[in-house]
């Protein structure tokens, strides 16, 4: 019975936990927008943009912005699949977050950019420290995925190829095949053996 307690437990926990992420999530795009359009506010009178005069801090401000966005549509899409790593990509969404923030954050303000540089830095160490053990199983078992479904395609394009190099020859006049009734005969068995 009290296994069954706890389960019921877990899920409860689970659905709270999704619901909080949906909440951080909300913040930190709202975050992002008002931080773009202070930037774009301070530079609208200046003759650089903050792509001249932060070129660095840009790019990898895109960059991160790309990875946290793909993690939050990983994590909604895993969400009914995968729950024993829910926590972890939820945890590594929210650093990768501010880190997002703190990219535009060292435009703005650069001594507090850099102040929340170091502790995203720390919270990312402590997160990966803590949970090393699940990300390389989580790291082989995608990894199996991709093997497996490597196989299957490289045994479907050769069952493919085969066809194909069958349907060649049923389609080549008998003449090219071999020369004189021997020719003939060793073609009539290989196709009988191919189409059985």
């Amino acid at each position: 019975m009290e296994n069954n307690q706890s389960s019921i437990d877990l899920g409860s926990e689970s659905k709270q936990g999704v619901g909080h992420s949906t909440i951080i999530q909300a913040a930190i795009g709202s975050l992002v927008v008002i931080l773009l359009t202070t930037i774009q506010v301070l530079y609208q009178n200046d003759d650089k943009s903050p792509f001249k005069a932060h070129a660095l801090i840009m790019k990898i401000f895109i960059v991160f912005a790309f990875t946290y966005t793909s993690l939050t549509v990983a994590v909604i899409a895993l969400q009914s699949h995968c729950t024993s790593y829910l926590p972890l990509l939820n945890h590594i969404g929210f650093v990768l977050g501010a880190l997002v923030c703190d990219f535009l954050l060292l435009i703005l303000l650069p001594p507090f950019g850099y102040f929340v540089l170091l502790l995203c830095i720390l919270m990312l160490l402590i997160i990966l420290l803590k949970s090393y053990q699940q990300i390389f199983k989580l790291l082989r078992s995608v990894a199996t995925l991709a093997s497996n479904r490597a196989g299957d395609l490289l045994h479907n394009i050769y069952g493919c190829t085969c066809a194909m190099c069958l349907r060649i020859q049923l389609s080549l006049p008998r003449s090219t095949i071999g020369s004189g009734d021997q020719g003939h005969l060793d073609y009539d068995l290989e196709l009988n053996e191919a189409t059985n």
